[in-house]
């Protein structure tokens, strides 16, 4: 069966009550919640879910709240010159199989980081995926920019083929042209990349196929 929540019901195409899924950024588990109380008519997520965040408040909040039987949660050791980080090794992918994950997704990573994390992330996402299974990742496009493009967001400073909105802090807003990251993702080894293109919102979304 289908199930919905974002990023899931997004691109409706994932059976998600056995699978493996990877959420990079997962904060205090806003989606992995809705998981561990799903219940149809008995039926209840019994996959792995494995929730990552450069946050050990988070990681330890959602270690009490979460059964270890379903849900493991792993600190990062990315550095972000936004975002605090907390001591973490690696970037919390390393301890997981090749070819195991049938998802991995994130909420907004794309919109922090610069070219090279951004495709050691793709690169990292592409050794833990199953062939055939799905990576998602919301961003900043140039191709179809947010409603806040000029105003609140003009990303007018380039590195590499990132544009960023702030040289001081480069990472707290970072935006993408679909055409480079299609291309970045393609040299990563998916097979399928597409990309969403709804004016209205603020980021778009990736969907990339293994």
């Amino acid at each position: 069966m289908n199930f919905a929540p974002w990023p899931l019901v997004s691109y409706n195409k994932f059976p998600v009550t056995r699978e493996q899924i990877v959420d990079i950024g997962v904060g205090c588990g806003r989606y992995a919640h809705v998981l561990r109380d799903f219940d149809f008519y008995g039926e209840r997520y019994m996959g792995k879910y494995t929730g990552i965040d450069i946050g050990s408040e988070f990681i330890d909040w959602c270690r009490q709240h979460f059964d270890a039987e379903r849900f493991d949660f792993v600190l990062s050791g990315h550095e972000s010159s936004s975002y605090r980080g907390s001591g973490g090794s690696g970037n919390g992918t390393s301890q997981i199989e090749n070819s195991s994950q049938d998802l991995v997704f994130s909420r907004s990573l794309y919109s922090h980081l610069l070219e090279q994390e951004l495709e050691e992330y793709s690169r990292e996402a592409y050794r833990i995926l199953e062939p055939g299974k799905y990576m998602l990742m919301t961003y900043y496009s140039l191709t179809t920019p947010p409603p806040t493009y000029n105003s609140r967001h003009t990303f007018r400073h380039q590195r590499g083929i990132a544009h960023v909105e702030s040289e001081k802090q480069p990472t707290a807003a970072v935006a993408y042209y679909d055409k480079d990251l299609l291309k970045l993702l393609q040299d990563c080894g998916f097979s399928s990349v597409e990309f969403t293109a709804e004016p209205k919102v603020w980021q778009q979304m990736i969907i990339a196929r293994k």
